[in-house]
């Protein structure tokens, strides 16, 4: 059985869709992942996958600074030991999901000739992959209006592959499962898999007004325990630090509020909720917004102009807004493309 090697790792909004595109590929072939130590590695073992771990660093985007010269010598480690992995394992075609953890691995899948594709998340072609395009066969966008793509480079939009258990939870079983009232309406709260302090600090504000809804608040780690004092005489408001079992928090919501990570978005937009979404103001080419602004059911609110009036008034102009279901098959577009190249 010919393999395919996928490299994903950071933040979760690389490791899900490569979560998703395995699912999906492990049915005809032999699926390995390379990753670095961390949350992206324990997430893969959980899924049941042993992934090829390397150690590796953002880099900070300081020239001069000892994070650059720690990042150059991890990168020259994991260049190596990427190349032996990939000289063993011969697959037929290796993946590259974005982000600083792909480089290694692509350098060296260049290096031994392996076909390579890159996939694109974001709306704006991201620099990691801007660098990674150069070894690269093929681009595989989530967008079809995409800014910053490189020149004479072959790209096809796939769209971004979702999690083959996102939008299959019934509503019945999903409010169950949270012992949620089915005569209310809730309201999902995410900030990214790091949380967002300004998002949460503008729910707090209003949550006195949201006592009609049923809340799911994930807060991520940093703030959990503040959130926790501030809620807990708030009977209708459920939090969590982080939430594995997303097909049931988007199956039981009726609303999100949400930073616009790429994954974020097609998960929501599988889901066909209505959102409202604050864009993360420090992304790099700033393309969370340019995300945000390819969402059709939803509001955009920067930050910058963020307060928790501005919230309280978008939610009570969305909540009635009906679901719009994505129904274009991106796991399956980028499926049929990596096989495509995998017969070469």
């Amino acid at each position: 059985m010919k393999k395919i090697v996928i490299v994903a790792g950071g933040t979760g909004g690389h490791i899900y869709p490569a979560i998703a595109i395995a699912e999906r590929l492990r049915q005809e072939k032999e699926v390995l992942f390379i990753t670095q130590k961390g949350g992206s590695s324990e997430l893969l073992k959980k899924e049941g996958y042993k992934p090829f771990i390397l150690s590796l660093e953002k880099w900070k985007r300081k020239v001069f600074s000892s994070n650059t010269l720690k990042v150059a010598l991890l990168n020259t480690v994991a260049i190596f030991k990427s190349f032996f992995f990939l000289r063993k394992q011969k697959p037929s075609v290796v993946v590259g999901m974005g982000g600083f953890v792909s480089f290694p691995a692509i350098f060296s899948s260049w290096l031994l000739s392996i076909p390579i594709l890159i996939c694109e998340q974001n709306a704006v072609f991201g620099l990691a992959n801007r660098i990674l395009s150069r070894f690269s066969r093929e681009i595989a966008l989530s967008y079809e209006e995409t800014l910053s793509l490189p020149k004479n480079k072959r790209t096809t939009w796939t769209g971004n592959p979702v999690r083959r258990k996102i939008g299959k939870v019934s509503k019945k079983d999903s409010l169950f499962y949270f012992s949620l009232d089915p005569n209310k309406s809730t309201i999902l709260i995410i900030g990214g898999s790091q949380g967002a302090a300004s998002i949460n600090k503008a729910v707090l504000e209003i949550l006195s007004e949201l006592s009609s809804f049923q809340i799911l608040f994930v807060t991520g780690g940093a703030d959990y325990p503040y959130v926790k004092q501030k809620v807990q005489s708030k009977n209708n408001v459920h939090i969590f630090t982080f939430l594995y079992e997303m097909e049931m928090a988007y199956g039981a919501s009726d609303l999100v509020i949400s930073r616009a990570g790429a994954t974020a978005l097609a998960e929501i937009a599988r889901c066909g909720l209505p959102a409202i979404l604050i864009p993360y103001p420090h992304a790099i080419d700033n393309h969370q917004l340019e995300n945000a602004r390819r969402y059709k059911n939803g509001v955009v609110i920067e930050e910058k102009e963020l307060t928790a009036e501005k919230l309280l008034s978008a939610i009570f102009m969305m909540k009635d807004k009906e679901r719009l279901s994505d129904q274009k098959d991106s796991t399956q577009n980028l499926a049929a493309l990596i096989l495509e190249m995998s017969k070469d």
